[in-house]
């Protein structure tokens, strides 16, 4: 009998070594690399006009210091950012976005063509979707992730950074802190 074998016969006797071995699976699911096409989709109802929901959702984020269309190809566009994991000492984070679509105020289509002059990281094809839809009371936003992931902690951080961008919306619409609305 090989050590495989000895191992799964303790297991059977002992129901607690289950336990560890489906926990150790659940963990080695969540960072296991491979790359799977994955779609994201975090929606939120507002009782704001869409307008003002586009104008919010499409202000410069805090960290951005800077945006600059790219000169050779007017669907591009450069935005640099303080890296919050570096501080103020750390470089700045370059992204280059390609704009597929921009139909204000109903949806912007974008893609990243490289992060700090790197390919990125989800896929070529990866693109992020922000739209608006009116609705009796308001209107409902939705944020769009289309690409590949790699781990399942991937796709559960970028849920929850989908939600802090909508929950970052709503505080602004309540504050009345939108430029242009």
């Amino acid at each position: 009998m090989g050590v495989f074998e000895r191992a799964i016969a303790e297991v059977a006797h002992d129901p607690g070594g289950w336990i560890i071995i489906a926990l150790l699976l659940g963990f080695l699911m969540l960072i296991f690399p491979w790359r799977h096409p994955r779609t994201i989709v975090t929606r939120r109802t507002y009782k704001f006009p869409p307008e003002a929901v586009w104008a919010a959702m499409r202000q410069p984020h805090p960290n951005q210091l800077s945006e600059s269309p790219d000169p050779f190809d007017p669907a591009v566009v450069t935005c640099v950012y303080k890296n919050p994991l570096l501080g103020a000492a750390g470089a700045p984070m370059t992204v280059r976005l390609r704009i597929l679509l921009s139909e204000p105020p109903v949806r912007h289509v974008s893609r990243v063509e490289d992060l700090n002059g790197r390919p990125f990281p989800f896929g070529e094809a990866s693109t992020l979707s922000e739209a608006v839809r009116p609705n009796a009371g308001g209107c409902e936003a939705f944020v769009i992730f289309e690409g590949d992931m790699t781990t399942s902690f991937q796709a559960l951080r970028t849920r929850w950074l989908q939600a802090r961008m909508l929950a970052k919306i709503r505080r602004q619409l309540k504050r009345g802190v939108v430029v242009g609305s």
